[in-house]
């Protein structure tokens, strides 16, 4: 799901900023940008944000103001200008080139300037930065459950239409049984006609027959699939795999139906299940 949180609190160390952002996915895909010379803590900022969020590409950018020493300094490296002058002064003296060594001319040169960047302490920045995720990761799950009750509704509203049409199909489907009874039946009739094999005999190959078409376990396995999903979206929390999983049972029992339907009528409510299904399936790609 989509989610986004910032934190910035200013501490001992410097100004730091979490900036943290989620989107979907199947899968938990973690990426941490930290600042220079503490990506040693990477694996407990991935760890402290997997203990909330279970699926999606999650993004945790971390920045860093040093302040006072941890701040870089400015450096000279003396044997390096040591040694610039010295070549300038065998420069003027010795093939009489004219111009005055000042600053103007050595800060020309970069290599004899540095910078000095304190080394951070990683458990003292760790101690700093927990408390700074957690917040910002606070604000994104918020997010993320505004969002998951906006997809819970669109998925509640399919599983109705899914309802619905499976409603009609078992409402059809005693008609639908008859007819097939009855073209059975004279199909028999005409193939043992002028034989001497009982009628009552006929009528138990035909219901034999007939019931390899018959829907209604697969209506009932549909309609508990249904409660069930309704169930688990009630108590919330981490649905996204489970659900997956049944909407791919409901879409084999339409399936099932679909195939012994051998009914237009009946083919079209099951076509119709299937579109609503997929609905759901695609929903639940963006639900953790």
């Amino acid at each position: 799901m989509t989610g986004y949180g910032r934190s910035r609190r200013d501490t001992e160390l410097g100004m730091i900023d979490v900036e943290i952002r989620t989107v979907n996915h199947r899968y938990a895909d973690l990426s941490v940008k930290l600042p220079r010379d503490l990506h040693g803590i990477e694996d407990r900022v991935k760890a402290l944000i997997a203990e909330t969020i279970k699926r999606g590409r999650v993004n945790i950018n971390v920045l860093l103001d040093p302040a006072g020493e941890q701040r870089p300094r400015m450096c000279i490296d003396k044997e390096a200008f040591q040694d610039h002058f010295k070549v300038f002064e065998e420069m003027k003296f010795f093939h009489k080139v004219a111009g005055e060594i000042d600053l103007k001319l050595l800060a020309g040169f970069p290599d004899l300037f540095s910078r000095t960047v304190p080394t951070l302490d990683e458990d003292k920045f760790w101690a700093s930065l927990e408390p700074i995720i957690s917040e910002a990761l606070g604000d994104c799950v918020q997010m993320r459950a505004r969002e998951g009750e906006r997809l819970g509704e669109i998925i509640t509203q399919s599983l109705s239409n899914v309802e619905t049409l499976v409603s009609d199909v078992e409402e059809m489907a005693p008609a639908r049984m008859d007819k097939v009874r009855e073209r059975l039946r004279k199909a028999v009739s005409s193939l043992t006609e002028g034989t001497d094999i009982d009628d009552s005999r006929v009528m138990y190959e035909v219901s034999l027959l007939a019931e390899k078409w018959d829907v209604t376990e697969e209506i009932e396995r549909i309609k508990s699939h249904l409660a069930l999903f309704r169930e688990y979206l009630g108590e919330g929390g981490v649905l996204g795999r489970r659900l997956t999983f049944m909407s791919q049972e409901l879409h084999r029992e339409a399936n099932t139906i679909s195939s012994k339907a051998n009914d237009s009528s009946i083919v079209q409510k099951v076509v119709l299940t299937k579109e609503e299904v997929e609905k759901i399936r695609e929903q639940l790609e963006n639900l953790e």
